[in-house]
């Protein structure tokens, strides 16, 4: 891959915006919601003002470089935006969460004794389809989970009320599953594995920025150029003088500028 010549699409509900100056901070997380802060530089005003009237709309960025497929970074529902003059630029600010809409997903539903687990499942998932978030892999994943002592009905029946998002994740816990929400779809894997991928190599010769440092539990942190497949849950095999070995992703933090200097992946990584 040849990594020169930034390039990045931001499209905001119908508006695609591209061939403008764009900073952005991205942070994503394993098993908890993405969010997303993206300043685009002297948008007209007819664009400006469609912004500010947009009400909960999906916002995306893709980045990555000139002659190579673009990255999405961020597929999340707008939280915010607001245009502020800085001479002689106008600076549109929008910001992000990924799994905003997941959050109003309710369930309320009662079942009896003998139900199936596949079908609370298959309920929680849909109230959640609902609000617009993708089901992602959760049915296979939900289907080769590892139940406690393999019980897959509901024992003793009940009713189900209040939020799906919770409910699910409980359920997504009781079948060694880690729950999230990733680019708009849920997203679960087995407890500290993860996604069946080829492995990112991070070098110093293949975009790996400065030494990885060990931290605390276990965890390794590192930087490096803005590449293709650095989210969490991805697998990673890092090759440094201090630190190497395979791991898997558990936070990514981007930070681009079009430009500046900024065009970094900072993650966070287990060994698996």
């Amino acid at each position: 891959m040849t990594l020169f010549g930034r390039r990045c699409v931001v499209q905001v509900d119908t508006l695609r915006i591209e061939g403008l100056d764009v900073r952005f901070t991205i942070e994503l997380d394993e098993k908890l919601y993405g969010k997303a802060e993206i300043s685009i530089f002297n948008l007209n005003r007819d664009h400006r003002k469609k912004l500010e009237d947009a009400k909960d709309v999906d916002v995306e960025l893709l980045a990555g470089y000139q002659n190579n497929t673009l990255e999405l970074l961020c597929a999340g529902t707008m939280r915010e935006v607001f245009s502020q003059r800085d001479h002689p630029d106008w600076i549109t600010t929008i910001k992000t969460g990924d799994g905003d809409k997941a959050s109003s997903a309710r369930l309320n539903r009662s079942y009896s004794a003998g139900t199936q687990k596949s079908t609370l499942w298959k309920d929680l998932v849909d109230a959640i389809k609902a609000t617009g978030i993708g089901a992602g892999n959760a049915i296979e994943a939900f289907e080769n989970g590892e139940y406690a002592n393999g019980i897959k009905e509901l024992l003793h029946g009940g009713a189900v009320q209040g939020s799906a998002m919770g409910q699910l994740r409980e359920m997504a816990k009781s079948a060694n599953l880690d729950l999230s929400i990733q680019e708009g779809e849920l997203l679960l894997t087995q407890v500290g594995q993860p996604l069946s991928t080829t492995a990112v190599v991070l070098s110093p010769t293949s975009g790996l920025i400065g030494s990885p440092q060990a931290g605390t539990k276990g965890e390794v942190k590192a930087r490096a150029l803005l590449l293709p497949g650095l989210k969490p849950k991805r697998q990673v095999e890092i090759k440094s003088e201090l630190v190497s070995g395979m791991y898997v992703i558990t936070k990514a933090k981007y930070t681009g500028d079009t430009s500046g200097n900024d065009w970094y992946a900072d993650i966070i990584c287990k060994g698996l």
